[in-house]
């Protein structure tokens, strides 16, 4: 799977990938990390100018389509963020089909984690009840 290294999360909180990195392998999980870059457009949605986001999330698009349209689960770290790969991008870009396979394969870590297999680790990393 891919985490997905938002501008919010390396810029202002660079422990949770790193923690998120983490988490993710002692669940058994192969890990890759996004390249630094791939801006959700975020602040260009809430402020009004759509095409900066637009030309963001093309970019995004760029880093993130290719694991995307393979099947490769992409872990959304800041919940804001993730929401735009799964609503926005949709919206903003209908007709690119890599916006359609971005917002099927972004999870949160909760939901990767607590998913079945083959998409979660499985019953051999779950927690005993």
């Amino acid at each position: 799977m891919l985490v997905w290294t938002d501008s919010f999360s390396d810029t202002m909180s660079p422990s949770v990938p790193h923690a998120a990195v983490t988490v993710l392998r002692a669940a058994g999980f192969e890990v890759l990390v996004s390249d630094h870059g791939a801006c959700c457009g975020l602040t260009w949605i809430t402020t009004g100018p759509l095409d900066g986001a637009r030309s963001r999330l093309r970019h995004l698009l760029e880093v993130l389509g290719p694991f995307a349209v393979n099947g490769i689960p992409i872990v959304g770290l800041e919940p804001s963020c993730t929401g735009v790969l799964r609503s926005d991008l949709l919206e903003l870009l209908p007709d690119d089909p890599r916006a359609a396979a971005v917002a099927r394969e972004t999870r949160t870590t909760a939901e990767l984690l607590t998913a079945p297999s083959p998409v979660g680790p499985g019953d051999s990393c779950r927690l005993p009840h």
